[in-house]
């Protein structure tokens, strides 16, 4: 019974692993990056806020185009192996019929579509991932100039509610990095 009992805590292990731990670590993440924001600045945070459907939608965009691309470039080396499992399975009447040139040019067929599909997919998820840059150098960029603003503008309007005074710049920098982690 107790080796049962550690085989299907085995099982359970390797289904959950590390992804409960990650949930959790992603959840707090977001509602303690987003509160602690908040806390410290609204003003700053909601003008920070604005970016979170750019970043969002570029990160979907990335995980699907990496999802296809890891489809498409396993469903064509699955054939290509197939096929050389199929000509390696049927060897003696390849060889007995002389065939093996012939063979070999199919099987450089199915591997270089396979290569193609995996030149492709390395394209998509390339740019995907250089447009991730774009986005957060962008949403760097637009934080550091909204808090240059609420740094420097005298109107009152940008008196940051927490301390009374005007943001500084380690109040910039913390709250553009709350934003920026609770939204990743």
């Amino acid at each position: 019974m107790s080796a049962k009992i550690a085989k299907e805590i085995s099982a359970i292990q390797r289904g959950l692993g590390e992804k409960v731990g990650n949930t959790i670590m992603s959840v707090s993440m977001f509602f303690f990056g987003f509160a602690l924001a908040f806390y410290w600045g609204w003003k700053l945070s909601l003008i920070l806020l604005g970016t979170m459907p750019v970043v969002m939608l570029t990160g979907v965009a990335m995980a699907v185009a990496l999802e296809t691309g890891t489809t498409q470039m396993m469903r064509a080396y699955a054939q290509s192996a197939g096929y050389a499992e199929q000509a390696l399975n049927a060897i003696r009447v390849v060889h007995s019929y002389g065939q093996e040139n012939l063979e070999r040019e199919n099987y450089k067929e199915y591997l270089g579509r396979a290569s193609k599909v995996q030149r492709e997919s390395n394209f998509a998820q390339s740019g995907s991932l250089s447009i991730i840059y774009l986005i957060m150098f962008g949403f760097y960029a637009y934080a550091f100039y909204f808090g240059g603003m609420m740094r420097w503008n005298p109107d009152e309007w940008f008196i940051n509610d927490y301390t009374g005074k005007r943001y500084t710049g380690g109040e910039v920098m913390g709250i553009m990095f709350m934003i920026l982690f609770g939204i990743f």
